[in-house]
């Protein structure tokens, strides 16, 4: 539990902000599950009407995926990208071991933003690259409304 504060507190910071709006925690799971690969454990999920979250751990990583009415990132962006032609900012929400992505949905309704996290005395880095494949994997015209 000691090494999730970290992302938890991240997630927390990340959806302070959100405001009315609904989306679902399912398809979120559904969708969320399809950027990783072999067994993840759930250890978190929560939905209320601004926002949905599930965070994943495996091994000595930890994976966050939320879904809020957050239009503009709360972190600053490292890099601009492209993913399945949407625009995306890249973010180290804490040093080269992790890595966020922040992604606009459709129609202006929100965003999802993806952090991975890995252990902390890991020498892995998160790359753009890395989290872009995983993303790729979901189909993010689910989560537009």
């Amino acid at each position: 539990m000691k090494k999730l504060m970290p992302l938890l507190i991240l997630s927390l910071f990340l959806c302070s902000s959100a405001f009315a709006g609904s989306f679902s925690l399912e398809i979120l799971k559904q969708e969320s599950r399809k950027a990783l690969s072999g067994n993840v454990n759930i250890v978190s999920e929560s939905q209320d009407d601004g926002a949905a979250s599930v965070a994943y751990s495996q091994g000595e990583s930890n994976f966050q995926f939320t879904l809020s009415s957050d239009k503009q990132s709360q972190m600053p962006s490292e890099k601009k990208i492209t993913i399945a032609g949407r625009k995306a900012e890249f973010f180290r929400p804490m040093g080269e071991s992790s890595g966020g992505l922040f992604i606009p949905l459709e129609n202006n309704s929100g965003s999802l933003v993806v952090i991975i996290m890995n252990g902390m005395f890991s020498d892995d880095v998160v790359t753009s690259d890395a989290l872009k494949k995983k993303v790729e994997k979901m189909d993010l015209s689910l989560f537009d409304k």
